[in-house]
């Protein structure tokens, strides 16, 4: 008699076995995935923890105010020009 090919029916073979699963991702996926979201949440929460102290006024020195028109005029190259 001939055997029947080993398969996922009979649990035998390398597509299946008792603790092994062939559906979804594998599990290097899953892994990073989860270290990925990990390091996403823990970084919003530093962002949110950190406090507010961000925009363009960050990176002008402590003495340095400039008004709004002259920010603007000075991104367009017209400071000054009549």
């Amino acid at each position: 008699m001939v055997n029947p090919a080993p398969g996922p029916e009979t649990g035998d073979g390398p597509v299946a076995g008792p603790n092994r699963s062939t559906s979804g991702a594998p599990r290097w996926v899953k892994v990073f995935g989860i270290v990925t979201g990990v390091l996403a949440l823990l970084l919003l929460i530093l962002m949110l923890v950190a406090g507010g102290n961000h925009g363009p006024g960050r990176h002008l020195s402590s003495g340095t105010l400039l008004a709004p028109a002259a920010v603007a005029g000075a991104a367009t190259g017209s400071l000054g020009a009549q």
